[in-house]
Parts: structure tokens; C-alpha cells; sequence
């Protein structure tokens, strides 16, 4: 789960995170912003999850301001407030 984080700190316009296969377990919210145009992909919705059942805080599972944001092939559970919130 830090390599997510790493890669979330480090987005730059029009770039792509690839997540693997298997389940991500994860205690706090996904954060992507500053960066338009990205994209956050799986492997498929059944082979690729986050979950987010260790969330102590009140938070979503991908929290993102951004433009032009895209999500696909995989599964968000057990986010605490919204599986995946867009702003802007």
C-alpha cells in the first residue's frame, strides 16, 4: 500500500497507475490531486480490490480532485463514507 501512496504523491498530468491483482488493504483514503487527466486501473473488478474495512476515520476510499479522472477495472469495500468521491 505505500507504492500506492508513493505513486499518488508523484502524479504529473495525462499519467496512469496500474494497480495488480490481489486485495489492497488499506487504513486510510486513496488522495489523488493537483494532476488532471489520470487515470486509476486494475487488473478487473474480481481480481483487483481496495478495501478499506481498517478505515478508523471518517473518509472515502478514493478521495480525488481533479478534471478528466478515470477509474477503471477494479472494486472498491467497505469505504467508510464514499467508495470513490470526485470534486472539480
Amino acid at each position: 500500500t505505500q507504492g500506492l501512496q508513493d505513486a499518488t504523491n508523484a502524479l504529473e498530468d495525462d499519467m496512469t497507475i496500474v494497480l495488480g491483482a490481489g486485495t489492497f488493504v488499506l487504513d486510510n483514503q486513496v488522495t489523488l490531486r493537483g494532476a488532471n487527466g489520470i487515470t486509476l486501473r486494475g487488473q478487473g473488478k474480481d481480481v483487483t480490490i481496495l478495501d478499506f474495512g481498517t478505515q478508523t476515520a471518517q473518509a472515502n476510499g478514493v478521495d480525488v480532485v481533479s478534471d478528466r479522472f478515470t477509474v477503471s477495472d477494479f472494486t472498491i469495500v467497505d469505504a467508510v463514507k464514499d467508495g470513490i468521491r470526485i470534486e472539480d
